[in-house]
């Protein structure tokens, strides 16, 4: 079993460089619609590996760091089930969280729920 980096190591490790390689990417695929499972990402979070399909939206992931870094919200992510209940998926809280439309971003966890 691999290690992944918890979220703030990733997001700084990789998810920055990657925005100054795309600065004009709004996803981690480049596309501007449609959905994706390919995966662009892992990190830790709340003891789980978490996976990020590329149709997430980068500036999301970055607020999320800030907001962490800032102080302003320590926990930035709410855990819930996905619409199947097989799994959890991450949304961000509802104090960051843009108030309408779609959520874009695309967190899931790599374990089952029990």
């Amino acid at each position: 079993m691999s290690l992944c980096p918890p979220f703030a190591v990733w997001v700084e490790s990789e998810v920055v460089p990657f925005r100054v390689k795309h600065p004009n990417w709004a996803r981690f695929d480049g596309k501007d619609a449609g959905s994706s499972l390919e995966e662009c990402g892992r990190f830790l979070y709340k003891g789980k590996t978490w996976v990020v399909h590329s149709d997430t939206r980068i500036d999301l992931v970055l607020l999320a760091h800030k907001a962490i870094k800032s102080g302003h919200l320590q926990e930035p992510f709410d855990m819930v089930p996905t619409r199947s209940g097989a799994r959890y998926c991450l949304e961000l809280n509802e104090n960051i969280r843009p108030s309408n439309g779609p959520k874009y971003f695309y967190v899931y966890c790599t374990e089952k729920i029990r």
